[in-house]
């Protein structure tokens, strides 16, 4: 997965817009023209269950919303393809990389 994930190139992480909206790290892959939101989630325990389920509908549309202001702030069109994909990173070491972890909404 790690080897997987170098053919990233990061260009902004956590930047904050307006307090409460997040881009939680944008990337563009290398080779192909696809902007990457990635929204990392660690838990050092399952007290609060995994990390994965803590990018609910609400988080989902304030991760859209900075994605929507990002593309605007640095001129990528709206024809630019991107995808938003979550990455839950357990205490004990286990990490999961969900790929299109969800749809675009507002």
């Amino acid at each position: 997965m790690f080897a997987d994930m170098k053919r990233y190139i990061a260009l902004l992480r956590g930047i904050n817009i307006s307090g409460k909206n997040k881009v939680p790290m944008a990337e563009l892959k290398k080779g192909f023209e696809t902007l990457v939101f990635v929204e990392v989630k660690y838990r050092r325990t399952d007290t609060f269950g995994n990390p994965l389920e803590a990018v609910n509908a609400t988080k989902q549309k304030r991760i859209c919303r900075a994605a929507s202001y990002f593309c605007m702030r640095y001129g990528y069109g709206e024809q630019t393809p991107c995808r938003f994909d979550v990455v839950g990173i357990c205490g004990n070491g286990e990490i999961a990389h969900v790929r299109n972890a969800f749809e675009y909404r507002v």
